[in-house]
């Protein structure tokens, strides 16, 4: 279940969305896979991740070999990705939370080094599916947030603040 949640919201829905929306000539095709890859990717993901976290931390607890004693510190985990995934919600609707909303996927990124230092014959499938998803998120947010700098210096975009 866990592998299909990944797929979908970091491959399918956001690659059919860019894809819906480029074919309507809306904006460049970078602009767009921001777009859909923080309010998808990262917004609903991290999202959906945080409330898992909050309400069943031992979900997470298994995937990393963690015993009960580490549910409480899973829960406060589960704040921080409800909290960084709301700012990527958000930022669908306030295209000016974009360069914010790739603070999430930055921490995404850093769980996904994380992920990758503690490789061992114990990792489980859902950890090296975590690992590969982090990283390609901060891999596409990082793009994302590079073309927005390339452009902001261009002045051929829209601030790059909060608004």
């Amino acid at each position: 279940m866990y592998l299909y949640f990944i797929l979908v919201t970091l491959w399918v829905l956001p690659t059919l969305a860019i894809w819906v929306e480029y074919r309507r000539q809306t904006g460049p095709l970078l602009e767009l896979a921001g777009k859909w890859f923080l309010f998808i990717g990262v917004g609903v993901r991290l999202s959906v991740a945080g409330l898992s976290q909050i309400l069943r931390p031992g979900f997470t607890a298994a995937m990393l070999h963690l015993d009960t004693g580490a549910h409480v510190i899973i829960q406060e985990l589960g704040f921080t990705n409800l909290l960084l995934g709301g700012i990527a919600l958000l930022s669908l609707f306030k295209p000016g939370y974009r360069v914010l909303a790739t603070g999430g996927a930055w921490f995404m990124g850093f769980a996904g080094f994380l992920h990758l230092s503690r490789l061992s014959r114990e990792t489980t499938t859902n950890e090296t599916i975590a690992l590969i998803s982090d990283l390609w998120i901060f891999a596409v947010a990082t793009v994302y947030l590079g073309y927005r700098i390339v452009e902001k210096r261009r002045g051929t975009t829209g601030r790059m603040t909060v608004s």
